[in-house]
């Protein structure tokens, strides 16, 4: 199977300050991932350097067999979206103005959006039923309501992975649960690969099918969530006594942690 994103004995981080250290993992292609550990563990650190945004200074990143730090700019488009916490613009566009920036790496710089873009944005739209809303101020829709353009500005690029970077975490229940459903959507019916970071680890439980736990930039569990989210394990990562529960209705997994006394 085609590997869409491969960390191998990676070390990176901040001018004198190493985050990860000695990372190696291989998602392939058509996994829905979910990377989660306590605060400062590397989460975001590892998407960064998965977009090349960051250099590793140790070890290699390829991104469906290519090195990722050797993509340009406009292939790397066509392979990884990211869907980020928030997305702000400075000028007021429209929902469909801002789901076609999602074509821009495929124009020239003088190239007016085609028939052929016109429809992708269009697909994209409906896929996440914002199509409703495409003439609407993007700064006056809700969190859900934006979370819904942004991926759909995503799909608009057509990419093979799509990364989310706690994508969820401002959302109430409801809308977080609609955008997990529209990528969990998207990863059966059209097999794009998702790697998400998430703090939520009864989220990550019930959408992904396997997890990565870091702790302090080191892998400290792959594997289901079963096999991850652990008294055990989770105690020792997150320095605190925890209980997790099967839910007896769907037998998804829940995790509390315990109070002090």
């Amino acid at each position: 199977m085609t590997s869409a994103l491969a960390f191998h004995q990676v070390a990176a981080g901040y001018r004198n300050k190493v985050v990860l250290n000695d990372l190696t993992f291989d998602v392939p292609e058509g996994e829905m991932t979910a990377v989660i550990g306590p605060n400062g563990s590397g989460k975001t650190t590892l998407l960064r350097v998965a977009t090349a945004f960051i250099e590793p200074v140790a070890g290699s990143v390829s991104v469906f067999g290519r090195q990722a730090a050797l993509l340009p700019s406009v292939e790397r488009a066509g392979l990884v979206g990211v869907v980020p916490q928030n997305v702000e613009t400075p000028v007021d566009f429209t929902v469909e103005e801002i789901v076609m920036t999602g074509r821009t790496a495929s124009l020239s710089r003088w190239r007016r959006p085609s028939v052929a873009d016109r429809s992708i944005v269009e697909r994209a739209m409906d896929y996440t039923d914002t199509a409703g809303m495409k003439n609407r101020p993007f700064a006056a829709l809700s969190g859900g309501e934006k979370q819904r353009v942004v991926i759909a500005m995503v799909l608009a690029q057509q990419p093979r992975m799509i990364l989310m970077d706690e994508a969820t975490s401002h959302l109430d229940m409801n809308h977080r649960l609609e955008v997990m459903e529209i990528v969990e959507r998207l990863n059966k019916e059209e097999g794009v690969t998702v790697v998400m970071v998430s703090h939520d680890l009864n989220l990550a439980a019930e959408f992904c099918r396997r997890l990565l736990l870091l702790d302090r930039g080191r892998l400290a569990a792959d594997g289901t969530p079963a096999e991850v989210l652990t008294e055990t394990i989770l105690a020792e990562t997150y320095r605190c006594d925890v209980r997790v529960q099967t839910n007896p209705t769907d037998g998804s997994l829940l995790v509390k942690p315990v109070r002090r006394t």
